[in-house]
């Protein structure tokens, strides 16, 4: 079962999906292998929850990672701005 789910994570490190993402990402961190069982793992728990509660599997997309983190990335990018000797002001977008 090990096996099986690694390889699936393989498969899905070339999909523009939730789960390639995530093995991208591990990948940068912690190594191909490592990060196809995360991946792997996730893959079972994900299985799991859809025997579990009977719902079908919904699709997170390849851009989850980057919505759910949008005041960091802003703060950082800031602070970044900031270290190059800009000054920075943050104001709303006025509305379209």
């Amino acid at each position: 079962m090990r096996a099986t789910l690694v390889q699936a994570a393989h498969g899905a490190r070339r999909s523009k999906t939730y789960l390639g993402e995530r093995y991208r990402r591990l990948k940068k961190r912690r190594g191909s292998k490592r990060a196809a069982l995360a991946v792997g793992h996730n893959i079972l728990v994900i299985y799991s929850q859809m025997m579990k509660t009977g719902e079908p599997y919904r699709e997170k997309g390849e851009a989850f990672f980057h919505q759910t983190n949008l005041d960091q990335v802003e703060h950082r990018l800031i602070h970044r701005l900031e270290q190059l000797g800009y000054q920075v002001s943050r104001q709303p977008q006025p509305a379209a």
